[in-house]
């Protein structure tokens, strides 16, 4: 293994997160964002609007490693002393190596 530049731990989580058969999964996040403000605009209901709030309110307390099981804990925990030593491969050579499974 070649030595490279460590991952972040945001960076490693979100590779390990957000890959699904081998492809990233990317939302269009500014369509949702207008289409949340028109429905907000447009609704009368004062219980969807502090429904809403406390969303909003309760989204900056949340941890989710909390949430997350021992084992998966663990791996990620590996993952990042493998990658802060330096014991990294790039996205291509694993891609090569495992390319007769695509």
């Amino acid at each position: 293994m070649g030595k490279k530049q460590p991952l972040s731990k945001a960076s490693l989580l979100v590779n390990l997160l957000s890959l699904e058969n081998n492809k990233f999964i990317f939302m269009d996040v500014q369509a949702t964002k207008l289409e949340l403000i028109r429905l907000l605009l447009n609704t009368q209901k004062e219980q969807v609007l502090l429904r809403i709030k406390d969303v909003f309110e309760q989204q900056e307390d949340v941890d989710f490693w909390g949430n997350l099981d021992e084992e998966l804990k663990a791996s990620i925990e590996r993952g990042l002393s493998q990658s802060e030593r330096g014991e990294v491969r790039s996205h291509e050579a694993v891609m090569e190596k495992y390319k007769k499974w695509q």
